[in-house]
């Protein structure tokens, strides 16, 4: 799945041409964000060819967008001083 996005590519639907035979009669719409702290994440929806394609490409730009926040929350609580003093 990560092979399907360039470099440059943040977002990727590719519908019936996928090489791999379990994926040629599906949609595949992938996306890329970033993690802050540790890297690249790539979000990837699976689906069926006749799928709205607004819908479902907002609905990944929200998770990825949630996704990344929440995901930087936690890699800022990890690499601070979160002891308690009595």
């Amino acid at each position: 799945m990560r092979d399907s996005l360039s470099d440059e590519e943040v977002t990727s639907v590719q519908v019936a041409d996928s090489k791999v035979a379990a994926l040629s009669d599906l949609t595949v719409l992938s996306r890329k964000f970033l993690i802050p702290y540790r890297g690249i994440g790539s979000l990837t929806l699976i689906g069926p060819i006749d799928m709205d394609y607004k819908r479902s490409i907002s609905l990944v730009n929200v998770i990825s967008r949630v996704l990344a926040a929440k995901l930087t929350d936690y890699y800022r609580y990890l690499n601070s001083n979160h002891y308690e003093v009595h």
